[in-house]
């Protein structure tokens, strides 16, 4: 199997040098993946000003109706494109099943003219959506499959004109086991990527495989470490969360993220939180901000990465 074999790849990304506590990166753009529509609502509610909010659409329902909600409550939108089927289509994808879709997304966003970030493929180098690399209904399990679609579609959409820019995102891990297949093995291009995300979670008891709640820092560094040397684009956060079993301390985990992020890594530009609960396979995970000292340590944390890399932009 492929991930076998570049396992040896990962010590040389892994030991990259980390930043320097003193180093200042850019100003960082916080927002939040949420069904809410109302971004002044949501901003009351956690009492910041919200960068952005991600919403999710299968590729076969894009509205740009959607984007335009948000965009006249002047917040940038960010689009989770989901080529959602119940059978593994990297190669439909790339054969340009969902091109007219595409394109007629495309045609409005030109008409309107106004910049909306598209996310496509994400997590693509799991095993638990469709469009994955290690999706078990995937016969090839080949990262190559995974950059020909991504690299098609970024095409599809340069070609209708619209205002689009791109991200790439991989997940911490490739399945629920935690291996880790060197992040450079599924990485499309710089031609093709606006900024590259990572998503990172404290999943403790989610899964059985998740026993033991872990830090930001400890989940999120080492996939860091080889974004940082495999690319100069900018690198996002894709979603972060926690929740609150075997003993983890939500606002405690949430104010030492924030922290985490504001010395250890200059070269983040984006975070989301992921403010959506969900239950699976019977077990809440509780994603979101729910109570009154979640929303507090959030604000906390916010304020002060503005604070410290926002003070002088």
């Amino acid at each position: 199997m492929l991930r076998c074999f570049f396992l040896g790849v990962l010590a040389f990304f892994v030991t990259a040098a980390p930043a320097a506590a003193s180093e200042v990166g850019p100003c960082v753009k916080v927002g939040i993946a949420t069904r809410a529509n109302d971004v002044k609502e949501q901003e009351a509610r956690l009492g910041v000003k919200i960068d952005h909010i991600v919403k999710f659409q299968p590729v076969q329902k894009l509205s740009w109706n959607n984007m335009v909600h948000l965009l006249d409550q002047g917040v940038t939108p960010i689009l989770n494109i989901e080529f959602r089927e119940d059978y593994a289509n990297l190669a439909d994808i790339t054969n340009g099943k969902y091109d007219a879709a595409l394109r007629e997304f495309g045609a409005k966003a030109k008409l309107d003219g106004r910049l909306v970030w598209l996310r496509l493929l994400h997590e693509g180098n799991g095993g638990w959506y469709n469009w994955s690399v290690y999706y078990d209904k995937n016969p090839r399990q080949n990262p190559e499959d995974l950059k020909a679609a991504y690299r098609h579609v970024v095409q599809v959409l340069r070609e209708t004109g619209g205002n689009f820019k791109f991200q790439f995102n991989l997940n911490r891990y490739n399945d629920d086991k935690n291996s880790m297949v060197p992040l450079v093995v599924f990485y499309p291009g710089d031609d093709v990527v606006d900024m590259f995300l990572i998503t990172s979670y404290n999943r403790v008891g989610t899964t059985k495989e998740h026993a033991e709640w872990s830090t930001f820092k400890w989940d999120f560094d080492g996939a860091y470490q080889q974004a940082i040397a495999l690319t100069k684009k900018p690198i996002g956060i894709a979603e972060v969360s926690t929740t609150t079993y075997a003993g983890t301390d939500k606002p405690a985990w949430i104010r030492d993220a924030f922290k985490s992020i504001t010395e250890n890594y200059p070269r983040v530009t984006e975070v989301t939180w992921f403010s959506i609960n969900k239950t699976v396979n019977d077990v809440l995970w509780d994603w979101d901000l729910n109570t009154a000292a979640d929303i507090a340590a959030f604000r906390e944390g916010v304020t002060q990465l503005r604070a410290a890399r926002c003070k002088a932009h």
